[in-house]
């Protein structure tokens, strides 16, 4: 198990966002490069580790969905922006959710727009762990393109799942594009597959969105629910 799951679940709590994308890095599953900023100050020094624009996402173990309170901002074109950005968020929030446990803001590089991709984890009563797979935007509002398999996958598993999606001729390429890296998808699908077989207090997680580039792919946002042992 994680040394950052096992401390989470012997404190009873879920993992915070940058310890998730840490968790993922140590799988092989790309995100962007962050730092985790605990204060207005503290992030505008560490925006100089980044190009610009720059994210800035609410960090807090009572905020799951944080678009809806105003916890994401986007676009931030300097060292200022991100350091008033950052005030504006926590006052805010602060006027939505008082109570709320505010730890900071993870700060990252904007990446560029990609094919998106929604990839989780259930466990099902009766089989088990089960992953998700589905194309992500205007494909999951619209049409529920997903496909679902049990763990652990193998290689051969994991290229029946992206062949299995009713519009996998979007990763040949549309409108211009050249053909999507459905190696690094595979290679994703299979670290995955790993991250939850080996750390089975994962109770669920959802990568969504997955940006997927002609080469490489990058996960943009992480959602990791523990179960804890009485």
């Amino acid at each position: 198990m994680h040394p950052l799951i096992q401390q989470a679940t012997t404190h009873h709590r879920n993992l915070l966002e940058p310890e998730a994308w840490e968790v993922l890095n140590a799988y092989g599953i790309e995100t962007p490069p962050f730092r985790w900023a605990r204060s207005p100050r503290e992030a505008k020094q560490l925006a100089t580790h980044f190009p610009f624009p720059q994210v800035l996402k609410v960090v807090s173990p009572d905020i799951l969905h944080k678009t809806e309170v105003g916890g994401v901002v986007l676009g931030l074109r300097d060292e200022n922006e991100v350091e008033a950005a950052f005030e504006a968020m926590e006052q805010k929030i602060r006027r939505t959710l008082p109570e709320a446990d505010l730890r900071g803001a993870l700060l990252c590089p904007q990446m560029q727009p990609g094919r998106e991709l929604i990839l989780g984890k259930v466990e099902d009563p009766q089989i088990g762990s089960v992953l998700m797979l589905g194309l992500g935007g205007i494909f999951a509002e619209l049409l529920g393109d997903v496909v679902f398999r049990k763990t652990p996958l193998s290689a051969f598993d994991a290229k029946e799942m992206i062949g299995d999606l009713k519009f996998h001729d979007v990763f040949k390429g549309v409108r211009g594009s050249g053909p999507l890296d459905l190696e690094a998808l595979v290679r994703t699908l299979l670290a995955f597959s790993r991250l939850v077989e080996e750390n089975p207090a994962i109770k669920e997680c959802d990568l969504n969105p997955i940006l997927l580039y002609e080469k490489g792919l990058c996960a943009v946002d992480a959602r990791m629910l523990l179960s804890f042992s009485e």
